[in-house]
């Protein structure tokens, strides 16, 4: 029996995006906007999870 199972949260790739959008932009995002995805991210708690479980007889 084996089991697989993946859990991947909402916010962290809304954090990500914005963290590649302020590597790309020219001008840097401002403090408040980081400080408030860090937050949003951190208290969020929405994810999508895969299980996968198989059996063998």
């Amino acid at each position: 029996m084996s089991v697989l199972m993946l859990t991947l949260r909402l916010s962290s790739l809304l954090l990500i995006g914005v963290l590649a959008a302020a590597a790309v932009r020219k001008e840097p995002f401002p403090v408040e906007v980081l400080a408030g995805m860090t937050a949003a991210s951190v208290s969020d708690r929405s994810c999508v999870s895969y299980l996968k479980v198989r059996r063998t007889v």
